[in-house]
Protein backbone atom coordinates (compact mmCIF):
# COMPACT_ATOMS: atom_id res chain seq x y z
CA UNK A 1 0.00 0.00 0.00
CA UNK A 2 1.17 3.32 -0.75
CA UNK A 3 2.52 5.84 1.89
CA UNK A 4 1.16 8.54 0.12
CA UNK A 5 0.74 10.48 -3.43
CA UNK A 6 3.31 11.10 -5.88
CA UNK A 7 2.75 14.80 -6.00
CA UNK A 8 0.25 17.38 -5.35
CA UNK A 9 -0.46 20.46 -3.92
CA UNK A 10 -0.80 21.03 -0.40
CA UNK A 11 -4.32 23.15 0.94
CA UNK A 12 -3.89 27.03 -0.34
CA UNK A 13 -3.04 29.79 2.36
CA UNK A 14 0.39 28.96 3.35
CA UNK A 15 0.54 32.44 5.03
CA UNK A 16 1.68 33.79 8.45
CA UNK A 17 -1.43 34.16 10.00
CA UNK A 18 -3.63 31.42 8.04
CA UNK A 19 -0.65 28.32 8.63
CA UNK A 20 0.18 28.81 11.34
CA UNK A 21 -3.33 29.55 12.66
CA UNK A 22 -3.05 32.69 14.07
CA UNK A 23 -5.77 31.63 16.52
CA UNK A 24 -4.21 28.80 17.31
CA UNK A 25 -1.03 30.52 18.48
CA UNK A 26 -2.40 32.77 19.96
CA UNK A 27 -4.78 30.07 22.49
CA UNK A 28 -2.48 27.83 22.82
CA UNK A 29 0.92 29.74 22.29
CA UNK A 30 4.56 27.61 21.79
CA UNK A 31 1.67 24.41 21.75
CA UNK A 32 -0.80 25.43 19.25
CA UNK A 33 2.68 26.67 16.55
CA UNK A 34 3.73 23.25 17.51
CA UNK A 35 0.94 21.40 16.45
CA UNK A 36 0.69 23.36 13.09
CA UNK A 37 4.01 22.89 12.49
CA UNK A 38 3.32 18.87 12.78
CA UNK A 39 0.71 19.20 10.62
CA UNK A 40 2.41 21.07 7.71
CA UNK A 41 5.37 18.30 8.24
CA UNK A 42 2.97 15.57 7.73
CA UNK A 43 1.42 17.48 4.79
CA UNK A 44 4.74 17.65 3.00
CA UNK A 45 5.84 14.21 3.80
CA UNK A 46 3.42 12.90 2.69
CA UNK A 47 3.88 13.28 -0.78
CA UNK A 48 6.65 11.16 -2.29
CA UNK A 49 8.25 13.27 -5.02
CA UNK A 50 6.41 16.64 -5.13
CA UNK A 51 5.00 18.93 -2.71
CA UNK A 52 3.37 22.00 -4.16
CA UNK A 53 2.95 25.21 -1.69
CA UNK A 54 0.90 28.28 -2.40
CA UNK A 55 0.68 31.54 -0.66
CA UNK A 56 -0.85 34.74 -1.80
CA UNK A 57 0.94 37.73 -1.60
CA UNK A 58 -2.30 39.82 -1.56
CA UNK A 59 -5.99 38.99 -0.11
CA UNK A 60 -9.59 40.53 0.92
CA UNK A 61 -10.48 40.14 4.24
CA UNK A 62 -13.71 41.77 5.27
CA UNK A 63 -13.83 43.87 1.83
CA UNK A 64 -10.10 45.43 2.26
CA UNK A 65 -6.97 44.29 0.36
CA UNK A 66 -4.50 42.94 3.01
CA UNK A 67 -0.91 42.24 1.93
CA UNK A 68 0.62 39.09 3.68
CA UNK A 69 4.13 37.21 3.99
CA UNK A 70 4.40 33.63 2.77
CA UNK A 71 4.45 30.88 6.35
CA UNK A 72 6.83 31.23 8.70
CA UNK A 73 7.03 27.72 7.93
CA UNK A 74 8.46 27.85 4.27
CA UNK A 75 11.17 29.59 5.83
CA UNK A 76 12.08 26.65 7.65
CA UNK A 77 12.32 24.14 4.44
CA UNK A 78 15.65 23.14 3.24
CA UNK A 79 16.57 25.61 0.51
CA UNK A 80 17.74 23.13 -2.00
CA UNK A 81 14.77 21.41 -2.30
CA UNK A 82 12.58 24.49 -2.99
CA UNK A 83 12.12 26.12 -6.13
CA UNK A 84 10.14 29.15 -6.33
CA UNK A 85 7.64 29.81 -9.55
CA UNK A 86 6.40 32.89 -9.83
CA UNK A 87 2.80 33.66 -12.30
CA UNK A 88 3.41 36.04 -15.12
CA UNK A 89 2.01 39.49 -13.81
CA UNK A 90 2.83 38.66 -10.51
CA UNK A 91 4.06 41.42 -8.14
CA UNK A 92 4.57 39.35 -4.94
CA UNK A 93 8.47 39.36 -5.15
CA UNK A 94 8.54 42.78 -3.29
CA UNK A 95 6.84 40.50 -0.30
CA UNK A 96 8.65 37.49 -0.17
CA UNK A 97 11.79 36.79 2.95
CA UNK A 98 15.16 37.52 1.36
CA UNK A 99 16.14 34.17 0.30
CA UNK A 100 13.14 34.08 -2.31
CA UNK A 101 14.34 35.31 -5.18
CA UNK A 102 10.20 35.54 -5.97
CA UNK A 103 7.42 34.26 -6.04
CA UNK A 104 4.52 32.74 -4.80
CA UNK A 105 4.15 29.15 -5.12
CA UNK A 106 6.78 27.21 -3.25
CA UNK A 107 7.75 23.61 -4.73
CA UNK A 108 9.11 21.23 -2.00
CA UNK A 109 10.86 17.94 -4.18
CA UNK A 110 11.90 15.24 -1.74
Amino acid sequence: MPRGWISGGLPAGWEDGLFPNQRAMDEQGTKGLEEERRLAYVGITRAERLATITFAGNRRLYGQWQSSLPSRFVDELPEEHVEVLTPPGSTAAAMVRPWHRSGSVQMHDR
